[in-house]
């Protein structure tokens, strides 16, 4: 079981924070992708975020710390996921060098917030 949790709640985490403005982000910037991508990239990528941000919820939900480690995992992958569309976007001109920039920071933080959360995780087992 894990140990008594500091925080009350998953919505305090910083970590799901960040994830779920990352999950407006990804909304707000598709919006601006033709309607070609309608039912291609749009979906995969606020998927993609959403997945995120439940992951992490999820893992918090759960009764053991690996776990928590595993949704935290499911997590990192799609945030490696969304980077990838986020990429490819830029490629195609659908978002500008700003908005790439912009959103990637937002992308750079929670993978180094994932990063030391999985990290302190392993490190309980």
């Amino acid at each position: 079981m894990k140990e008594k949790k500091k925080v009350g709640s998953f919505k305090e985490l910083k970590i799901w924070k960040k994830a779920k403005e990352l999950v407006i982000n990804s909304y707000k910037l598709t919006e601006i992708f033709p309607e070609k991508e309608k039912f291609i990239i749009i979906p995969q990528m606020n998927r993609a975020a959403l997945s995120i941000m439940a992951n992490i919820a999820e893992g918090w939900g759960r009764d053991s710390k690996k776990e928590y480690l595993y949704f935290l995992n499911v997590a990192k992958g799609s945030l490696f996921e969304l980077d990838s569309f986020i990429e490819v976007s830029y490629d195609l001109k659908y978002i500008s060098l700003k908005e790439r920039e912009e959103i990637l920071i937002k992308v750079l933080e929670i993978k180094v917030l994932l990063i030391k959360t999985i990290k302190k995780l392993k490190e309980k087992l």
